[in-house]
């Protein structure tokens, strides 16, 4: 309760304000200069994951942007210990969390693993994602599944991954909006792999960010990952 109060104290303040127009880094200061902190000390380790799968890394990077930010404003409110016990216990249906700094989910990694098996030349790339010891039971499974996502190594695997499947999912809506790209990928990892072209394009415009669809906020998702990709991703990310 006191965390919704939390947020609903946040999100009054926003909408209170000037109609100014305010720029993400601007707004959410510390957490988003944090955020270029991460990409250029990571830079080498994005950059190696993403040319080895003929990513774009500005692309990769500005997907995750947002939540590098959301990581940076909300760690200190992070307690997921009793979730991940919840969670390996009894499923993504009754405990779902945020993990690392990509912020992501259980059932997100769950899903990935189930979406990479219906394109075989992705699944050729990445065949340890899917892939358990024989003999684990469904609660191991899950316990390795979390210690997996508390490595960057993985996450920049599953990122690799996720933009891999992305693209080739809504290839013709990506082929057909091509100055889209980046709205349809950031929109598609905000959203799930499950959206459709229209869902995509309508979250795009909805001011939730970072509080989620209960508040409205100044910015969306993809403002905050286009922003970042316009200004600050060419001076980290270099062509190979």
């Amino acid at each position: 309760m006191a965390r919704l109060l939390l947020i609903f104290l946040l999100n009054f303040s926003i909408n209170s304000g000037s109609s100014n127009y305010v720029s993400p880094q601007e707004y959410f200061g510390d957490s988003y200069d944090e955020a270029l902190k991460y990409c250029r000390i990571y830079q080498r380790e994005i950059s190696r994951y993403c040319f080895q799968f003929q990513i774009d890394p500005k692309v990769a990077s500005s997907v995750i942007f947002p939540e590098l930010i959301r990581y940076n404003r909300f760690r200190d409110m992070m307690e997921t210990t009793a979730l991940e016990l919840a969670y390996v216990s009894m499923g993504a249906d009754v405990a779902d969390f945020s993990i690392g700094y990509f912020q992501m989910k259980p059932s997100f990694i769950e899903k990935l693993e189930r979406e990479i098996q219906n394109f075989p030349e992705i699944f050729s790339q990445f065949p340890e994602i899917p892939k358990y010891p024989n003999d684990f039971s469904e609660s191991q499974i899950r316990n390795e599944r979390i210690s997996r996502l508390k490595k960057n190594e993985w996450q920049l695997k599953y990122l690799v991954c996720f933009v891999k499947i992305a693209t080739e999912k809504y290839s013709e809506e990506i082929l057909t909006h091509q100055n889209e790209t980046l709205m349809i990928l950031s929109s598609a990892y905000n959203a799930g792999l499950e959206s459709n072209y229209e869902h995509l394009k309508s979250i795009s415009n909805t001011k939730t960010f970072p509080y989620g669809n209960r508040f409205t906020g100044r910015f969306s998702y993809f403002d905050v990952a286009n922003y970042y990709y316009t200004n600050h991703s060419n001076q980290i990310f270099q062509k190979p």
